[in-house]
């Protein structure tokens, strides 16, 4: 008899952020000034 063993599957960050934003359909030029336009409004506000 086999003894079944548990397989555990380590992502990375990377891994993890693509599997966030897959179903989003922007293409990384415009996700990059989304990010830009988000970071500066922080960074204005405090």
């Amino acid at each position: 008899m086999e003894k079944r063993r548990k397989l555990k599957i380590i992502k990375s960050n990377a891994d993890r952020i693509v599997g966030l934003l897959k179903d989003i359909d922007i293409d990384s030029v415009d996700l990059q000034h989304a990010a830009r336009d988000i970071w500066m409004r922080k960074v204005v506000s405090d």
